[in-house]
């Protein structure tokens, strides 16, 4: 074979050189620029637990049921009445009583609802509305809102905040309960402050400067009291 016909084979045989395998390597192409590519997109937060169910019995046999169904700050209430042969009769929404009660600082975050009825004595027979909102484990918190409705209408009365819970490292745990009822024609909100301290089952736990710390700091809120204008 030919001196120039073998140049020409190796040339073939390696295109990535220039001049031969003995050449320079061919330059690459530009390559085009490649952003970064995106960050993984946050998971959407789970939806607060708001499936929860509350009943009271009324005088005459009927049953008033609170039913919390869905998600929402606060979640979608539906009210009805069960009356003693089993038939149920609809009352309605938060719209029926007046609205919801007013928001708390703590809704955004909430990760689990309840409600909770009681009955209450307020220049008359009365209902406790409870909607509870809770978050949290080591720093757990538990905030009632309150909507109270006079009976039998089940009309507004007044709403507004209720008890308050916290708990720090499973050790502390402090906040007020708030007791109503009527002082002439209006409505006495009375607030008692507590504190409970759980020592920790591990000895080297509750010896730690900072357990001491908390424990010396585990101080019942003030108690306090005043009168409010029902709502008419």
């Amino acid at each position: 074979m030919s001196r120039s016909a073998m140049l020409l084979l190796t040339a073939l045989l390696c295109p990535a050189c220039t001049g031969g395998c003995g050449g320079r390597p061919a330059a690459p192409a530009d390559a085009a620029p490649t952003a970064p590519p995106p960050p993984p997109a946050k998971p959407a937060p789970a939806p607060a637990d708001a499936d929860d169910t509350a009943e009271l019995p009324l005088p005459g046999g009927t049953t008033l049921v609170a039913r919390l169904d869905g998600p929402g700050a606060p979640p979608p209430l539906r009210l009805s009445l069960r009356g003693p042969d089993g038939g149920v009769r609809d009352v309605g929404g938060w719209d029926a009583i007046g609205g919801p009660p007013p928001p708390h600082d703590l809704w955004p975050d909430a990760e689990t609802w309840k409600v909770e009825l009681s009955a209450v004595e307020i220049t008359g027979p009365a209902v406790r509305l409870g909607l509870i909102a809770t978050r949290g484990e080591d720093d757990y918190e538990a905030a009632e809102q309150v909507v109270l409705l006079r009976l039998p209408e089940l009309s507004p009365l007044w709403r507004g905040d209720g008890d308050r819970r916290s708990e720090e490292m499973g050790r502390c745990a402090r906040g007020h309960v708030v007791a109503f009822g009527g002082e002439g024609t209006g409505l006495r909100v009375a607030a008692k402050g507590f504190a409970e301290w759980h020592d920790s089952a591990e000895e080297e736990n509750s010896q730690t400067p900072d357990f001491r710390a908390l424990k010396q700091a585990c101080k019942a809120p003030a108690d306090s009291a005043r009168v409010e204008r029902l709502i008419r």
